[in-house]
């Protein structure tokens, strides 16, 4: 609770009332409270990073890491308590709304590719690179993968534009077009 109101004349302190009229809040310290499920907690430890998402309009996101984990399980939930101070520049509120992923492993990828963009092609997987004259499918290794995107290894730069939504019409055109021939 960040506030008391109170009128003239409230008592305080006595049968159940408020014993407090005021409370300082320091949203620098907000922490953001995880209910994280047995099977996962071998996972946590503290200081470990953790990426703090808004959600809805104007969502930001934010860095923070753990800073404690209950040794006891919610006996209704069956989920221990992790704690993350994640608040740089006064970013969030008390009671908002946020999303929280704890990073297990954090490895450099030099280009990521959505799932969705990738084609195989004569059983080797390719994307579809922007050219001048439109798209050409260009073969490409492939390396991790996680959350939708997939790691590209080989055949492909970091900044070229590539067509990620709808790659598979573009796919069944060149197929059309190797028909033709």
């Amino acid at each position: 609770m960040v506030e008391q109101r109170v009128s003239l004349g409230t008592s305080v302190g006595q049968l159940n009332d408020p014993t407090d009229l005021y409370v300082i809040a320091d949203l620098s310290r907000l922490w953001v409270e995880m209910a994280v499920a047995p099977g996962d907690l071998r996972l946590a430890r503290r200081g470990q990073p953790v990426r703090i998402g808004g959600v809805g309009e104007g969502v930001r996101h934010t860095e923070g890491e753990i800073v404690f984990i209950s040794p006891f399980l919610d006996p209704g939930t069956r989920t221990a308590r992790v704690i993350a101070d994640p608040n740089p520049d006064d970013t969030w509120r008390p009671g908002s709304f946020v999303t929280a992923e704890i990073v297990i492993e954090g490895v450099e990828a030099a280009v990521l590719v959505p799932r969705a963009a990738l084609q195989t092609i004569g059983g080797t997987p390719a994307v579809f690179v922007r050219t001048p004259e439109g798209f050409r499918a260009q073969p490409v290794t492939l390396g991790r993968s996680g959350d939708g995107m997939v790691e590209v290894t080989k055949g492909l730069s970091p900044g070229e534009h590539i067509a990620v939504a709808n790659s598979f019409a573009l796919k069944a055109e060149l197929g059309r077009g190797q028909l033709e021939d």
